[in-house]
C-alpha cells in the first residue's frame, strides 16, 4: 500500500514556497520570477495546532497566529537544487529544478513565465512520474483568482503491486492582508487556499487511500517563500479514517531585509531615494546633512533630499515591522550639478530641425522615448529631453519651436584685432535656405566669397586676403539668395552694401 498524502502535501510545501510579488500595501500578485532557485534552502518547525483555525478570507483580513507555540520535534528542512545536480533527472527531462528535503529523496518541478508544474519523485528505490502533471497554478495569480487541474499516472508498479493514482487540485489566492506572527507582524501579506481530492489504489486488489485537504499558505515579501502553512483534512485508508491537521512556521528568524537604493546624486538636485522592503509598519531616514536642519529626516517610503553641495553623506534609514527594527547605512558622494541647457532656436526651418543634446558621459530620453543625443524635430511644438550623465544625476531640459522666421542682420562695421570680440563679418539671421555671398575691395577684387548659409553665419569673413592682413578699409558686398518661405534675401531692402574694417 501506498500514501500519497505525504507526496502532494510536500509537492505543494515546495510550490508555494516561493512564488511571490507584489507592492506595499497593494493587492498581491504572484508570479514565476519570485520563485525557488536553485542553492535555495528554508527550514520549518511544526507547531501545535490546539485552537488553531486558518481564520477568514476577503481583503484586509487580520490573521492573528501570535500566540502559536513552536516545538523542535520536526523540522522541515527543503535544499533546491539543479535537476542537472541530482541522480534521477533523466527521468524527469522537463524538470527545472529538484528539492531534496530528506537525503537522496527529490521531488520534481518545471517552471516557466507562465505556469508550475509537478511530474514526480524519486529515490534510490522507488520512482513515481506522472504522465499528466500537477498544474499547480498559471501566472500570474491575483487576488480572487482560481486555478484547477486534474493529474494521475495510469498505472505504475508499486514493488509488485499495479496501482493506478489520480486527483483534482484547485488554487484559489482567497485573501491578503495582515499576519501577527509571535516576533513579527507582517503587513500586505497573501493567503492561498489549496484543495486536493487523491486516489490511490491498487488495479484488481482492495487497497484504496483517499486524501482530502484544505491547506492554507500565507506570504510575505519580506521572507522569500512561505512563512506560514496549515494543512486540514482527512486520509481514508481502506475505510480507516484520520483527521489531518498541521501547522508549520519557518524556523529561521525574520530578518526584515531591509535596503535602499538612491538616483540623481547632483548638489542643488534632488536626490530621490527608495527604501526596498515592502512589508513595513514605518520607516525613519537620516540623509547625514545636519546643515539641512528639519529637513535632514524623513519618515515616507520615497523621500526627496537636495544637499546644498558636493561632498560624501551618511546615508541611514531605519525599518520597523511590529517589535523588530532593523538599520542600513550607505555613503554617497554628491557631485557637482553638470551645466546643461539645449541650444535656441529661431523655429522650424527647412522642414526640420536638428536639436543636439550631446553630453559626456550621458544617455538620453526624449519625449518620444527614442534614446539618440540628437533629436529630429518635423514640426513645431514643445519638445523635452531628459540627459542621465552616468551614475551621476538626470537633467532636463526643453526647447519650443515656433514656425520659421524671416531675419536677417548685417553689420556695418567688425574689429578683427584678436580680442575675441567682433572679430569676424558675419551674416546674422534665421530662416534663410540658401546664399551667394561675395566681399570686394575698393579696387574690385573679390576678398571672400561663400555659398554655405552655415559658414556666412558661423564663421564669415576673417579680414585676410590671400592670407594677408588688410588695412583699415571700406568693403563691399553682394548677396544673393532666399528665405526659405520664398522670400528673398534683402537687407533693409537691399542686396548689397558696406561694411568697414578697423583694426
Amino acid at each position: 500500500m501506498v500514501d500519497n498524502f505525504s507526496l502532494v502535501r510536500a509537492v505543494l510545501f515546495l510550490a508555494f514556497t516561493g512564488l511571490l510579488g507584489y507592492y506595499l500595501r497593494a493587492q498581491p500578485v504572484i508570479s514565476a520570477a519570485s520563485g525557488w532557485a536553485p542553492g535555495n534552502s528554508i527550514n520549518f518547525h511544526t507547531a501545535d495546532t490546539s485552537g488553531i483555525h486558518p481564520g477568514s478570507s476577503g481583503a484586509g483580513i487580520a490573521w492573528d497566529f501570535s500566540t502559536l507555540q513552536f516545538t523542535e520535534a520536526y523540522i522541515y528542512n527543503t535544499p533546491v537544487h539543479d535537476p542537472a545536480d541530482t541522480p534521477y533527472d533523466s527521468l524527469f527531462p522537463d524538470a527545472t529544478y529538484a528539492r531534496e528535503p530528506v537525503s537522496d529523496l527529490y521531488y520534481y518541478y518545471e517552471v516557466d513565465s507562465q505556469e508550475l508544474n509537478y511530474w514526480g519523485y524519486a529515490d534510490a528505490t522507488f520512482s513515481f512520474v506522472l504522465q499528466d502533471p500537477l498544474s499547480l497554478f498559471k501566472y500570474p495569480l491575483r487576488y480572487g483568482s482560481i486555478t484547477s487541474d486534474d493529474f494521475g499516472l495510469s498505472t505504475y508498479d508499486y514493488f509488485g503491486d499495479e496501482r493506478t493514482y489520480f486527483g483534482t487540485s484547485d488554487i484559489e489566492v482567497d485573501g491578503y492582508g495582515t499576519l501577527y506572527l509571535p516576533d513579527v507582524v507582517l503587513n500586505n501579506v497573501v493567503r492561498v487556499k489549496v484543495t486536493t481530492n487523491e486516489l490511490d489504489y491498487e488495479i484488481g486488489g482492495s487497497d484504496t487511500v483517499k486524501v482530502y485537504n484544505e491547506t492554507y499558505y500565507w506570504y510575505s515579501p519580506a521572507v522569500r517563500g512561505t512563512v506560514l502553512f496549515l494543512v486540514t483534512g482527512y486520509r481514508d485508508i481502506n475505510g480507516f479514517v484520520t483527521d489531518l491537521k498541521q501547522v508549520h512556521y519557518r524556523a529561521e528568524p525574520f530578518d526584515l531585509d531591509l535596503d535602499f537604493t538612491f538616483t540623481d546624486r547632483c548638489a542643488g538636485k534632488a536626490t530621490t531615494f527608495q527604501f526596498q522592503a515592502t512589508h513595513l509598519d514605518s520607516v525613519s531616514w537620516d540623509f547625514g546633512d545636519p546643515d539641512s536642519g528639519h529637513e535632514n529626516h524623513d519618515t515616507i517610503p520615497a523621500p526627496k533630499h537636495i544637499y546644498g553641495s558636493p561632498g560624501n553623506y551618511t546615508v541611514s534609514v531605519t525599518g520597523y515591522s511590529g517589535t523588530k527594527s532593523t538599520t542600513i547605512t550607505k555613503t554617497i558622494n554628491i557631485e557637482q550639478l553638470v551645466d546643461f541647457q539645449l541650444p535656441g532656436s529661431d523655429g522650424l526651418c527647412g522642414g526640420s530641425y536638428i536639436i543636439d543634446a550631446t553630453t559626456d558621459n550621458a544617455s538620453y530620453r526624449w519625449q518620444d522615448n527614442s534614446t539618440g543625443p540628437t533629436f529630429t524635430a518635423m514640426d513645431t511644438g514643445l519638445y523635452w529631453v531628459e540627459v542621465d550623465i552616468t551614475d551621476v544625476c538626470t537633467i532636463r531640459d526643453s526647447i519650443r519651436l515656433g514656425d520659421c522666421v524671416d531675419n536677417l542682420f548685417i553689420p556695418t562695421l567688425f574689429t578683427p584685432n584678436g580680442d575675441g570680440s567682433n572679430d569676424r563679418f558675419r551674416i546674422h539671421g534665421s530662416g534663410i535656405s540658401e546664399l551667394q555671398w561675395q566681399i570686394y575691395n575698393r579696387w574690385g577684387e573679390l576678398v571672400y566669397e561663400t555659398n554655405s548659409v552655415e559658414e556666412a553665419t558661423n564663421a564669415g569673413w576673417d579680414g585676410l586676403y590671400k592670407g594677408v592682413i588688410t588695412d583699415n578699409a571700406s568693403f563691399v558686398w553682394y548677396l544673393k539668395g532666399s528665405f526659405y518661405s520664398g522670400a528673398e534675401l534683402q537687407f533693409n531692402g537691399k542686396k548689397t552694401g558696406k561694411v568697414l574694417l578697423l583694426r
